[in-house]
């Protein structure tokens, strides 16, 4: 009996509404508007037992007892874009039709729109219908990554069994948790995505996204594993200030190598490729052989193109830079085999 009774309180007390957990996530969010796994930390923590609730009152209704009894795929009803276009348009189904297909978000629709060329996807896997849109996608190659997620650690190799692949600027906008009560730490998303050797870890390395001492951590990594990006934004790379409207409403001021909302918040970066390059070799304290692939040839495997692209090779494209020797700038740039740019 008492071992009825702790399972039960036990159930009530993991289950219950979280009202500070909730307004903590809610004040984060808006310190930092770009910081959306609060989000999914607001709806977490006052969910409760509703899950479980809804389900009931599904299960006994008439409809709910068709669909359990018939076993009918929802995955397979939502994918019929013909059944689902034929709906009254007053329908959920008809509505949702309208938001995923005619804004080109089914995974058929994004391969369409970009006539095969779409190469990556970044997605919060932990979303309702991620596993099947993931595993659409890898049909045709396109390598998964996983960003803006508040997903859980423990899920990360079940989502590199569906196919994600890399990681959108690994830290930035994924959640990380105190030690618990009895000072231990607590397993992290970036924990179990460094964890899991199946991911490539893509780095935007300005100094500012991402502290240089995990830089150089991420560095020890197997080199196969580490990638650069820069997430830059209009006006990278000017010298002089540049403002422009980053989403409607919300202005953006790029300068002094950050690009940041008037508020002071992260948006996107000001990085160059070289840029972050050099700022990789200088972080990792490594040498410029071993650190140039994490911007060469790991992003072209990443994306599927590392048998045309990423090293100079037989067969490969003639694409590649060459670098002055005393401050590794540009000092000349190859297309096809052919000189395009050539510095002073």
């Amino acid at each position: 009996m008492l071992k009825f009774l702790y399972k039960n309180i036990y159930s009530l007390w993991i289950n219950r509404v979280k009202p500070i957990k909730a307004f903590k996530a809610i004040r984060a969010l808006d310190k930092n508007k770009e910081d959306t796994t609060q989000v999914f930390h607001v709806i977490d923590a006052l969910k409760g037992a509703s899950d479980k609730k809804y389900f009931k009152i599904f299960s006994n209704s008439i409809v709910g007892k068709k669909i359990l009894d018939r076993k009918i795929q929802l995955v397979d009803t939502l994918k019929d874009k013909e059944f689902l276009k034929n709906l009254p348009k007053e329908t959920l189904g008809y509505k949702y039709y309208e938001f995923i297909y005619e804004e080109n978000l089914s995974p058929e629709e994004l391969i369409d729109a970009t006539h095969g060329k779409l190469k990556a996807v970044t997605i919060a896997p932990e979303m309702e219908g991620s596993e099947a849109f993931i595993k659409r996608l890898k049909k045709d190659n396109v390598s998964i990554h996983l960003g803006h997620s508040g997903a859980n650690p423990k899920d990360v190799p079940m989502f590199a069994d569906w196919g994600v692949d890399a990681v959108t600027h690994m830290y930035d906008a994924l959640p990380t948790y105190p030690a618990d009560d009895t000072g231990v730490h607590v397993l992290s998303l970036t924990d179990a995505l460094i964890a899991e050797s199946r991911i490539a870890l893509g780095l935007i390395c300005d100094g500012i996204h991402v502290h240089p001492q995990l830089v150089e951590l991420l560095s020890h990594l197997p080199s196969d594993r580490v990638f650069l990006e820069t997430d830059s934004v209009k006006g990278s790379g000017s010298p002089v200030p540049i403002k422009f409207e980053f989403y409607p409403g919300r202005w953006c001021t790029v300068e002094k190598g950050k690009a940041s909302t008037y508020d002071g918040l992260l948006a996107g970066s000001s990085l160059t490729s070289i840029e972050g390059l050099q700022n990789y070799l200088k972080y990792s304290k490594k040498t410029i052989s071993q650190v140039s692939i994490a911007a060469s040839l790991v992003p072209a495997r990443v994306i599927g193109l590392d048998d045309k692209m990423g090293s100079i090779e037989k067969n490969k494209l003639a694409d590649f830079i060459l670098l002055r020797k005393n401050d590794l700038e540009i000092a000349e740039t190859f297309i096809a085999g052919k000189s395009v740019y050539k510095s002073d």
